[in-house]
């Protein structure tokens, strides 16, 4: 019996060290993969380290309902050139993404506020979304462009506003850019 309480005191002073270094390092939080909601373990870095379980419900009221990725963009009608379209300004905006996903980071959430901002103030401004055609076949950029397109949807812009470009050449991996148009 002595034996049994020594394995249960190591248990338990071993769950607490665990809980303590835990809660040092890692938290658990509500986040979104996959457009699922998941109750996961984050660093302080913000890197997830473990998803714990999904948590079904837990976004009902707050999801945007969306086409398909793919859909969205095939259904967008492509140009080949500026052919159309008149930039309005030699400025352009880059959104970044973390090399193999589809996230709007802080940083590209600033630079689309800032595109959003401008848009709403310029209703003759339209946006164009560029996008070199080596990745024109990429279901990751297809995802990315949607994320763009999305963002600008649930901040009011109307998707008839966003105009979308294949470029010739090559470009810089994960990157899209964005230019005003009439």
């Amino acid at each position: 019996m002595k034996h049994y309480h020594l394995v249960s005191f190591s248990v338990v002073i071993f769950f607490l060290f665990q809980g303590v270094l835990l809660s040092q390092s890692k938290v658990e939080i509500p986040l979104l993969l996959n457009t699922q909601p998941q109750l996961a373990i984050v660093d302080d870095s913000a890197e997830i380290v473990k998803v714990v379980r999904p948590l079904p419900g837990f976004m009902d009221g707050y999801i945007l309902e969306s086409p398909k990725y793919e859909t969205v963009v095939e259904n967008t009608p492509k140009s080949t050139s500026f052919s159309g379209y008149s930039i309005i300004s030699s400025d352009s905006y880059v959104i970044a993404f973390r090399s193999g996903f589809a996230v709007i980071d802080d940083v590209a959430a600033d630079n689309l506020d800032l595109v959003v901002r401008i848009l709403k103030e310029s209703p003759n401004k339209n946006l164009l979304l560029s996008v070199f055609n080596e990745y024109m076949r990429n279901p990751l950029y297809k995802n990315r462009i949607n994320a763009i397109k999305m963002y600008a949807k649930i901040e009011g812009i109307s998707l008839d506003r966003i105009k979308f470009n294949y470029l010739e050449g090559k470009g810089i991996d994960n990157e899209i850019k964005l230019n005003f148009i009439e």
